[in-house]
């Protein structure tokens, strides 16, 4: 597949039914910059009915090159950011928040392609509210100079373009993060903002609004040959992902009665003793059926199908979900990094999301120091218990120190609540990131670590581990001496951070869902510096008696299901392969 590549020359995708546009919004996109110019480079630009300037959501011109702007004729002023060099072409998420009312909005950004820490930033100046836009048009990749004389004046962008969306909602820090979590577009549409007013995945040159309330017309100069974003699922809606936990929900507020009453599975080799329904509302206007279900024996993968009749087998019927086996692990969501270059002994973190309770999270934690210095502990707002699994120094005075430290989560821990490590001296450089891991074991998930890997290199590398667990999740950090985040991570490794406060660095690397065998944690730097290297392992849940899937009402209509009421049969094997009937 591709993306929508403008040439920054008369290339643009004209929509209507926009609506307003005006007061408290978001605008965002998903983007890959193609070269510098001039004029204003325009990701979406707003026209009025009278074919008048609206709103511009573009890199600016030579006044403030390469900075990202929004222009408001309004104020006929732009506010800007110079988070992003000119030069840089990597996939970038981006977005301009802003309340109802004259403010500064804010900017927000992440990089897609190197994953490093995202930025928020408030704009240089005061904008008013833009003009309303109701009744008049969009364009995609262009804005009019000249409204309703296409081909005239105008501001083109020049790169790429996957994904654009808006909200009529002022969109938080925490918010923007929601919008990468995952990697999926499916993000921006679970946001707890709410749904998008609209949403665009621009993979075909017939662009459809996701939300239906666009109506775009065909592009114009745009081709269909721009790459993809690295890692990005262009899923849609998307739908209940197959084994992540039940999401998180109200019960009782269901808008109709997709879902059968009961299960009515009889006896097989395995039996499904239990089945309870709860009806939950995801986001606004998007509602699922929570299905609980427990076996009379631990069971290692479960299958829902809509079927016609209880006596329809496992092999009859239109699949909704079938999870994965048991003992999955899934990275959930990771807190944007902190730093500090400012003496003390203490940092701290928050998550995006709640965290939900049976979850564990794994901290990665990094700072200078002479020998000696430890982590006397790690602590949240919710009063979890962690345990420090590694702590690795480089081996000499200078200080590049890496640790990990993991809790699995018995009092619910909510966005915003702060995790807090503690250093037994006062450091001059300290660095923290966090993780939110499903699918552990609940008691004695580490699995072996090492805390030999220290040196002076381009190719930091831990000790060797041989965890016995059946599946794994494994977690490698790498300290290191540089005044820029410069790790890539070896191969079969997956980067979660590497972040940098000027000073020193701290990269996280996961392998997940790896069997038993001998691990180390690897990885190249762009100069030869002192670094630190920490590997810990830690053990999957094994298979249980109990499970909680979320089906929504898009996957029970796209089964076959119609309003009224629906038999949904739940199927379940056990560990020698025997599915109940």
């Amino acid at each position: 597949m591709a993306t929508l590549k403008f040439d920054g020359a008369d290339d643009w995708v004209r929509g209507t039914g926009q609506g307003g546009m005006t007061g408290a919004h978001t605008w965002v996109a998903l983007l890959s910059r193609g070269g510098t110019a001039t004029n204003y480079q325009a990701m979406l630009g707003a026209h009025t009915s009278s074919n008048g300037r609206g709103a511009m959501f573009a890199f600016s011109n030579t006044t403030n090159p390469g900075r990202l702007s929004f222009y408001n004729n309004v104020s006929n002023a732009e506010s800007v950011t110079n988070q992003i060099p000119t030069a840089n072409t990597d996939w970038w998420l981006i977005a301009y928040s802003r309340a109802a009312g004259s403010n500064n909005g804010r900017w927000h950004g992440k990089n897609i392609t190197t994953g490093a820490a995202a930025f928020h930033e408030n704009g240089d100046i005061a904008l008013a509210d833009p003009p309303n836009a109701a009744g008049g048009y969009l364009k995609i990749g262009n804005y009019d100079l000249t409204p309703g004389t296409p081909g005239s004046a105008e501001e083109d962008f020049n790169g790429s373009l996957a994904i654009i969306a808006w909200w009529n909602a002022n969109l938080s820090d925490a918010q923007f993060n929601e919008l990468y979590a995952n990697l999926r577009t499916s993000d921006l549409w679970n946001c707890s903002a709410g749904r998008p007013a609209s949403l665009n995945e621009l993979r075909s040159t017939t662009v459809v609004d996701l939300t239906g309330l666009m109506t775009w017309a065909a592009p114009n100069g745009a081709t269909l040959t721009g790459a993809d974003p690295p890692g990005w699922n262009f899923d849609g809606l998307g739908s209940s992902p197959t084994g992540r936990r039940a999401a998180q929900g109200r019960s009782g507020q269901g808008r109709s009665n997709l879902f059968a009453g009961s299960d009515t599975t009889p006896p097989g080799s395995i039996n499904v003793t239990n089945v309870t329904l709860t009806r939950i509302s995801r986001v606004v206007g998007k509602d699922a059926t929570q299905i609980t279900f427990t076996a009379d024996e631990a069971f290692v993968e479960y299958m829902i199908r809509k079927v016609a009749s209880a006596s329809d087998t496992r092999l009859q019927g239109t699949l909704v979900e079938q999870a994965l086996t048991s003992g999955t692990i899934a990275r959930v969501q990771k807190a944007t990094p902190v730093t500090s270059a400012v003496s003390g002994n203490s940092i701290s973190i928050t998550l995006p999301s709640n965290v939900a309770v049976g979850d564990h999270i794994i901290v990665f934690i990094g700072f200078s120091g002479a020998l000696g210095v430890t982590v006397t502990n790690v602590v949240d707002q919710a009063g979890n218990t962690y345990a420090v699994d590694v702590l690795t120094d480089d081996g000499n005075a200078t200080g590049a120190y890496s640790a990990l430290a993991s809790a699995r989560c018995t009092s619910a821990l909510t966005a915003g609540q702060t995790i807090t490590a503690t250093l037994s001296s006062s450091v001059t450089h300290r660095l923290i990131s966090a993780a939110e891991y499903s699918g552990l074991a609940s008691a004695s998930w580490l699995d072996g670590s090492s805390n030999t890997g220290k040196g002076t290199s381009t190719s930091p590398a831990s000790g060797t581990i041989n965890p016995t667990g059946s599946n794994l999740l494994v977690i490698g950090a790498t300290g290191y001496n540089d005044t820029a985040a410069n790790h890539t991570p070896g191969a079969s490794w997956t980067e979660i951070d590497d972040v940098s406060n000027g000073s020193k660095g701290l990269a996280v690397d996961e392998r997940i869902n790896v069997p038993a065998g001998a691990y180390q944690h690897t990885g190249t730097l762009a100069a030869s510096v002192l670094w630190s290297d920490s590997i810990a392992a830690y053990k999957g849940a094994s298979a249980g008696t109990q499970f909680t899937a979320t089906i929504t009402d898009d996957e029970l209509i796209a089964a076959g299901a119609a309003e009224g009421n629906n038999l949904l049969k739940v199927f379940v094997k056990d560990a020698a392969g025997n599915w109940s009937a």
